[in-house]
């Protein structure tokens, strides 16, 4: 397998979504009551491209099967100006964050009579404030050896749970509206994120197979550029980059370490809760 092949081609079907979202966006939902046109031109063609992406995702894990890599050792491995790049993403949450934070402090008085209202736009303004801050430090102690045993992993996550904040985020900002495909998207793209980051905080714990994180970055790369064109504001357009750009950069540190598992090895084993102990692997 080429390396890159199936990064590139991820952002190309990307392209192509977002294209297709935007004509859906201005072309497929009715003037006067807002619903979804039925058998609208634009919906089959993201249709189209998300069931290409999938194909494509398992495509390359099928391809990495029987392969393993060590992300960590290759962040810390790391050129300068790579880890530049690598920086990017934290901005960017930390910037959606402060901005999500100001937004909210002029109107609290106001939406005071509404708890979630209140509160679920400032916790999640302040969670990707400390996700942001906990990729920089990240990046900056690549070694496991250089943390308190669990602290990687769940700064690692911290991500994660922004975005699984902004899925609870978009569900409360259309819970009455009955076009569900005005906000499916989005949501669904918070999901592979999700997914994607939970893959990848397991490398806090050691190598594992490639096949699931390759599988689940490929598709959040895809979903975070199809739905660019969603009127979400940019903290939202953000935390979009910020993925895409974290996702692209560790699936190309990943293609870069990723090698065979060992003669008689299998990968490290996976389960529910997460990576099984060393021992028990043995």
């Amino acid at each position: 397998m080429k390396k890159y092949t199936y990064p590139l081609l991820a952002l190309l079907l990307g392209a192509a979504g977002a294209c297709a979202r935007a004509w859906q966006l201005s072309t497929a939902f009715e003037a006067d009551t807002g619903l979804l046109t039925p058998n609208a031109p634009a919906t089959r063609m993201l249709l189209g491209v998300a069931i290409l992406a999938v194909c494509l995702t398992l495509g390359c894990a099928l391809s990495c099967a029987g392969k393993r890599a060590d992300c960590r050792a290759a962040v810390g491995a790391a050129s300068p100006a790579l880890r530049g790049l690598m920086a990017l993403p934290a901005l960017g949450y930390l910037l959606a964050g402060a901005m999500l934070v100001g937004e909210q402090l002029p109107y609290l008085p106001a939406r005071a009579s509404t708890l979630l209202a209140l509160y679920l736009p400032l916790l999640l303004g302040v969670v990707l404030v400390v996700s942001g801050a906990g990729l920089l430090t990240i990046l900056r102690k690549p070694d496991p050896g250089q943390w308190k045993p669990g602290t990687l992993a769940m700064v690692a996550m911290l991500p994660g749970f922004a975005c699984c904040l902004m899925l609870v985020y978009l569900y409360h900002e259309n819970a009455n509206n009955p076009v569900v495909a005005a906000f499916a998207w989005p949501e669904l793209a918070m999901v592979a994120a999700i997914l994607a980051w939970y893959r990848l905080a397991r490398f806090a714990f050691q190598p594992e197979g490639c096949a699931l994180p390759c599988w689940f970055c490929l598709l959040a790369m895809a979903l975070q550029l199809t739905v660019l064109p969603d009127e979400w504001g940019m903290p939202f357009r953000l935390v979009l980059v910020s993925n895409l750009l974290w996702f692209g950069l560790h699936l190309g540190q990943m293609l870069g370490s990723m090698t065979d598992a060992p003669s008689g090895e299998e990968p490290p084993a996976e389960q529910d809760g997460g990576p099984l102990p060393p021992q028990e692997q043995e």
